[in-house]
């Protein structure tokens, strides 16, 4: 991509236009209107997510019961999200498609909640620092990856279904070695991965819907997905040197976000799929 610069008429400063940044041409229009649509359901989904989070953290009856709703929310999670993969997207499923869409991100969002509370008494603020932190990462690797003329990165999900395993297998090695230096590979090579993951669904999605794909639920699952596991990997790196400081053993909280939900698991399935 060619930067445009701009000669001002009393000198010679030179300021960047950044309509450049915002330009999608090579972009079909149908491609775009299912952009459109995959991000809009995304930002629905967003927002459910973050109403089940903010009960679960908030209502004390809600944290009474805690395990059971965990519990309940994983099977609900497993349930919806298998009946977004193995459903066709046709007319008539559309509205139950999207609604098993929302309540795989309420259920997602609860499954964070035992995590933000954690945040919560461990470090306020660095809630809001991973929430603004997960916002620019995921805009700046969208853009980088619609603005880009080479679909490189879509021949990368074999690669990256391969690194999930083994980072999941390392997870679970590490509830019994115990292993602080193993806990902060995994946690780091972990985020690294699912930032190129975000490439690589944007990506994907362009490519299946030049090839007539017009699922923009399942589509905006993936998405959903890379930024659930991106906020939820930067607010335990945010919270990992309190937690050391503190004398926490880590490899409780690196079990724990490991197990809670399956998203990493769906992510390293859809790469086969």
């Amino acid at each position: 991509m060619v930067s445009r610069f701009r000669m001002s008429q009393g000198g010679s400063s030179r300021f960047f236009d950044p309509n450049v940044l915002l330009r999608f041409q090579d972009i079909e229009k149908p491609v775009q209107i299912h952009l459109k649509n995959v991000y809009s359901l995304l930002s629905v989904g967003l927002i459910a997510a973050t109403i089940g989070a903010y009960v679960f953290t908030f209502s004390p009856f809600i944290q009474t019961y805690a395990f059971g709703l965990l519990l309940l929310s994983a099977l609900a999670s497993i349930a919806s999200c298998c009946y977004i993969m193995f459903t066709q997207h046709t007319e008539s499923q559309l509205w139950n498609r999207v609604v098993a869409f929302l309540i795989f991100t309420f259920s997602s969002g609860i499954g964070l909640g035992p995590l933000v509370n954690f945040a919560i008494h461990v470090n306020p603020s660095t809630l809001p620092a991973a929430l603004l932190g997960t916002a620019i990462i995921f805009v700046a690797f969208s853009l980088a990856s619609l603005l880009t003329r080479k679909r490189y990165f879509v021949y990368l999900g074999g690669i990256l279904g391969t690194a999930i395993g083994v980072i999941s297998t390392f997870g679970l090695m590490n509830i019994f070695l115990r292993s602080q230096a193993l806990f902060q590979a995994e946690l780091y090579l972990s985020f690294v991965i699912f930032c190129a993951f975000v490439v690589y669904d944007t990506q994907l999605i362009v490519f299946k819907r030049q090839l007539g794909d017009t699922d923009f639920v399942r589509h905006a699952l993936d998405l959903f997905v890379d930024v659930i596991e991106l906020f939820r990997h930067l607010l335990i790196i945010l919270n990992s040197k309190r937690v050391m400081m503190n004398h926490i053993f880590p490899t409780v909280i690196s079990a724990f976000h490991l197990l809670q939900h399956g998203d990493i698991y769906y992510m390293a399935a859809c790469c086969f799929v």
